[in-house]
């Protein structure tokens, strides 16, 4: 499977180059071996993320003469992460949606924190024979969970925090899922990523037992989830959930209630109370606001409307409601078109604690070289 991904990543930005440029890749970079599998890994074969790594690899190393290697791609990808992915939680917290709604999204923080830190705990784990034998740090960016537990990362895998891997047996022989951790993630908060590939039966590396999730997917359910009756407000244990739904979740206590599942996050609860009613958009305005502090320059209504995925149309219309607001300034036109820029009022509003934004995950050092897997 690996293998034919990164093949179609190659045809893929050989045939664009070919195409756009007349030329294919090679007097670009340092390893052929090497580039492809590492861009499949930071991309997952998406043809717009492997745009945005060669945008980046472009500013940072061949406008300058140098060629692309592994560092290029590594931090080219945790780049891409810091600008694009992980804005999801930071502009989120000002989302013009119920507080419930906001503490459903921070709860998914909660549990990717959780993940990443028992991938890095793993990294010192010597316990699996496994790991035991490998010679310095031990690539954990991998994890499985059993299949029943999959719709708790759905959303992290919508917005490209992890990605599903495969389905396969685990030691057990249950069928679980494997999920890696997005690959600039693994840059930014040092975990190193792949599996060891020099021995048979490392190809089970992934569903050893230590990169079992399924007990740490469990616990977040219990201390971050509640079911709850509409009419009632009378709460269940997660243990009766199963029985609910036996009866299309119907509130045993009144009777004429819907029960349903509710994800709380305790842990932000008090960030998101800080946040004022007055600073809350629409999903569109926080995406024009993060899109102009991103580029940090002047840009069409189109050009906006391309990074979001939004029309022309619609992206002007929001950015007026913005302007009125002082968030805004479309007052600028360059070559007789209406440009936008973000103002200072919206950058101390909405981007001025950036640092408190990302994971609450301790500082590491960068991961060490690759045993024989990713990198």
């Amino acid at each position: 499977m690996e293998e034919k991904a990164i093949d179609f990543t190659r045809r893929l930005v050989n045939s664009r180059l070919a195409h756009f440029a007349k030329c294919g890749i090679d007097p670009f970079i340092e390893d052929d071996s090497i580039l492809w599998p590492q861009l499949f890994y930071a991309s997952m074969g998406n043809p717009r993320i492997l745009g945005y790594l060669l945008y980046y690899v472009q500013e940072s190393h061949l406008i300058y003469g140098n060629k692309i290697g592994i560092r290029a791609i590594r931090d080219a990808a945790a780049r891409y992460y810091s600008e694009k992915i992980e804005s999801y939680f930071k502009m989120n917290k000002f989302l013009h949606e119920s507080f419930g709604e906001r503490a459903s999204v921070f709860s998914l923080k909660e549990l990717l924190e959780a993940i990443v830190k028992r991938a890095r705990e793993l990294k010192r784990h010597r316990e699996s024979a496994v790991m035991r034998d490998l010679a310095g740090t031990p690539p954990t960016s991998h994890f499985h969970v059993a299949l029943e537990l999959e719709s708790l990362l759905d959303s992290l895998e919508l917005n490209f925090f992890v990605t599903k891997y495969y389905e396969m047996s685990d030691r057990d022989g249950h069928k679980v899922a494997v999920y890696a951790l997005n690959y600039g993630l693994c840059q930014r908060y040092a975990v190193t990523f792949g599996r060891p590939t020099e021995k048979r039966e490392q190809r089970l590396y992934f569903v050893e037992r230590v990169f079992d999730y399924t007990s740490l997917l469990r616990q977040f359910m219990q201390q971050n989830q509640e079911i709850r009756c509409s009419n009632c407000n009378t709460t269940y244990e997660l243990e009766k959930l199963e029985a609910l739904k036996m009866f299309n979740m119907q509130c045993p206590a009144c009777k004429s209630g819907t029960c349903s599942v509710t994800n709380l996050s305790r842990k932000y609860e008090a960030l998101l109370n800080d946040v004022a009613p007055a600073l809350l958009l629409r999903p569109t305005e926080l995406g024009i606001l993060q899109t102009l502090e991103t580029e940090r320059r002047t840009m069409y209504a189109g050009e906006i409307a391309a990074e979001m995925d939004k029309s022309y149309q619609l992206v002007g219309k929001r950015a007026k409601t913005l302007a009125e607001r002082g968030l805004v300034n479309r007052d600028l036109f360059e070559q007789g078109r209406r440009v936008f820029e973000i103002t200072p009022l919206a950058e101390a509003s909405y981007f001025a604690h950036v640092v408190q934004d990302g994971l609450q995950v301790e500082p590491e050092t960068q991961p060490d070289s690759p045993l024989g897997g990713a990198l």
